[in-house]
């Protein structure tokens, strides 16, 4: 599947990664390394609510990192995906994570 533009971008083949941007940035943090990713992984780039060309925060929803992880979570459901290793963007240093979510029964 491929996906650009807009808040989100999906591409490659492999295995799923899931890439995060940092504060005040989009997906765009990525462009230069997504050609190379999207070789070896379906890679997943999404721009957090609440950012510049991003989704807004659902009406009634306040703002902070539980809204934000929410979000993502959908992003993932969206993806058909249960758990991606997971690779942030913050500033000029990037950071890998192979972190996994907890089964639906599990969570709240």
């Amino acid at each position: 599947m491929a996906e650009m533009g807009g808040p989100r971008y999906r591409r490659g083949r492999g295995e799923p990664l899931l890439l995060l941007h940092g504060a005040f940035y989009t997906w765009r943090a990525w462009e230069a390394l997504l050609p190379h990713l999207e070789c070896s992984f379906e890679v997943l780039a999404s721009t957090l609510l609440g950012h510049l060309e991003g989704d807004r925060f659902p009406a009634g929803v306040a703002t902070g990192i539980e809204a934000l992880a929410d979000g993502l979570e959908r992003e993932l459901d969206v993806a058909g995906w249960d758990t991606a290793p997971c690779a942030t963007r913050l500033s000029r240093s990037t950071a890998c994570s192979n972190s996994s979510r907890p089964a639906p029964a599990a969570r709240r």
